[in-house]
């Protein structure tokens, strides 16, 4: 039978928190609250300064990169500029010094021919494809002594090795300059190209 007067009991496993007393707030109690607020203000501030540090990083990472492609664009241009002028100073030299178009002086190259055409003009293509051959080339030099044409009169069999043999001829071909009315010049050349050890 159930007595319905009188009241259930009730049990109790722990303690209940006191009210805090007056004058003294429910973090500093008994000093969790706080520590928890504590840890979590650093906690907060830690994220923040390494949220920061990374931005911050992160924006002067990508300012380097800028100025180091700012820097390698005005190198560029620069050599760029400094090919022109060595362009424009050969020309200048050779127009002040100009010898007679039909004396032997002015069929004799400035500088040694046999430099002109070095190993490293080797065209790559060819050496990955183990290429050698020989070839004839002829070209044209203009009254400023700078070569204005070059093809290749019996070819190797490979266009690449043909025009390495152009290419690197009309880069550092130079001859004297002769009168400007005078009629260009024609010289031939023979070029084995063999895969250096």
């Amino acid at each position: 039978m159930i007595d319905e007067q009188r009241p259930a009991r009730r049990t109790v496993l722990g303690s209940t928190p006191a009210a805090p007393a007056a004058g003294q707030s429910r973090l500093t109690g008994n000093g969790r609250g706080l520590m928890l607020v504590v840890l979590a203000t650093i906690g907060a501030s830690g994220v923040a300064v390494v949220v920061l540090g990374a931005l911050a990083f992160g924006g002067a990472y990508t300012g380097v990169q800028r100025e180091m492609a700012r820097r390698f664009l005005a190198m560029q241009e620069e050599a760029k500029g400094l090919a022109r002028v060595e362009h424009t100073e050969a020309r200048r030299s050779a127009a002040i010094s100009r010898v007679d178009s039909d004396s032997p002086a002015a069929r004799v190259p400035i500088g040694d021919p046999a430099r002109w055409i070095v190993a490293d003009d080797y065209p790559v293509s060819a050496l990955r494809a183990n290429v050698e051959g020989v070839v004839s080339i002829a070209w044209t030099v203009g009254s400023d002594g700078l070569v204005t044409d070059c093809v290749a009169t019996a070819s190797s069999g490979h266009a690449d090795l043909d025009r390495a043999a152009c290419n690197a001829i009309a880069r550092r071909g130079r001859y004297p300059a002769v009168e400007i009315s005078a009629k260009p010049r024609v010289f031939e050349r023979r070029v084995v190209w063999q895969i250096p050890d």
